[in-house]
């Protein structure tokens, strides 16, 4: 394994390990699961699950408005079209984000936006930046409620858990 799998490469870890190519969808029992590339300069995906009418995605480590991005902001919009809860990356301002362009990240507003025109009912922001504090992530929580009061919205935190 290569960076950011990190301590061990896969000779250290003491298992049969096998791999198999993940398809776009893909259904475990009665749950329906579908995939998505995300933008960021490693190769990360967003899941999608579905059963019994009800569906929860996670995206994170996804820039949804990247410029150079393989997914383009209109192809996320479908994909999570009217889904019940969504948990995506959420670490930065609008002026932090002009100087990470690139890194993979989005912003509290773009992910409202995305959330927004697909419908989505409800969505929690993780991945924090190490540096904000409970208090920066709150002040951005409640900008994104002024903005959009329909939205149910909270941030992601440890311990926390979550039944829909």
């Amino acid at each position: 394994m290569t960076m950011p799998y990190f301590p061990t490469g896969l000779a250290g870890l003491p298992a049969k390990i096998v791999f198999n190519d993940l398809k776009r969808t893909l259904s475990i029992g009665s749950i329906k699961i579908e995939t998505i590339v995300n933008n960021h300069p490693n190769h990360t995906r967003g899941f999608k699950f579905t059963e019994n009418n009800r569906s929860f995605a996670f995206l994170t480590d996804n820039e949804v408005r990247a410029q150079k991005g393989k997914t383009s902001y209109q192809k996320f919009v479908a994909f999570l079209q009217n889904v019940d809860l969504l948990i995506h990356d959420a670490q930065y301002t609008e002026e932090v984000y002009k100087t990470r362009i690139g890194w993979g990240h989005s912003t509290y507003q773009q992910v409202a936006e995305l959330v927004n025109e697909a419908g989505v009912k409800e969505f929690m922001i993780t991945h924090h930046d190490h540096s904000s504090s409970d208090r920066f992530i709150d002040r951005n929580i409640k900008e994104v409620r002024k903005k959009y009061p329909r939205l149910k919205i909270e941030a992601a935190a440890e311990g926390k858990s979550r039944r829909f």
